[in-house]
């Protein structure tokens, strides 16, 4: 009995181990498993081309042989069918950065958290000049523009 029991308190051990060292990776899916009730950043999209409505996009999917939900069967369940194509390479203010125009965060980091501390998580920490959107207009607010960039350089 005294080994089964060892074994055990072996087994258990592990098993802290291993959620510990899940803990320390700092994936999205470890913290929408085992973390608090958060907003994230997840990824970016830099859009390059919008094509609005059934017949374009279909033609645009066609054009370039790809499969997508918004142009297969019938499409009438969406209401202002929308594709939003991101940009081959994240680029501002006339500079092409080394990174794709679109993508998901490998990890999650302070940064990409939008909750602010000790709050719910509709109240977010945004830079000065940011409002609560999806969408940043960074034509209109280049400074938002170098933060975006700054995460999707440091985190991408």
């Amino acid at each position: 009995m005294a080994k089964l029991e060892i074994s055990q308190l072996n087994f258990d051990q592990i098993k802290a181990n291993l959620k510990q060292y899940l803990s320390n990776q700092n994936t999205f899916k470890d913290y929408s498993r085992y973390g608090k009730d958060l907003h994230h950043i997840f990824g970016w999209l830099q859009i390059n081309k919008i094509i609005e409505g059934e017949k374009k996009i279909k033609k645009f999917l066609l054009e370039n042989n790809l499969l997508h939900p918004h142009g297969y069967k019938d499409v009438s369940r969406y209401k202002n069918n929308t594709l939003y194509i991101g940009a081959k390479k994240l680029s501002f203010d006339e500079k092409i950065f080394n990174c794709n125009g679109s993508g998901l965060f490998k990890k999650t980091h302070t940064d990409l958290i939008l909750t602010e501390p000790h709050m719910t998580r509709s109240n977010w920490k945004l830079p000065i000049g940011f409002g609560q959107e999806f969408i940043l207009d960074v034509e209109k607010n280049p400074k938002i523009a170098k933060w975006a960039i700054n995460l999707i350089l440091n985190h991408g």
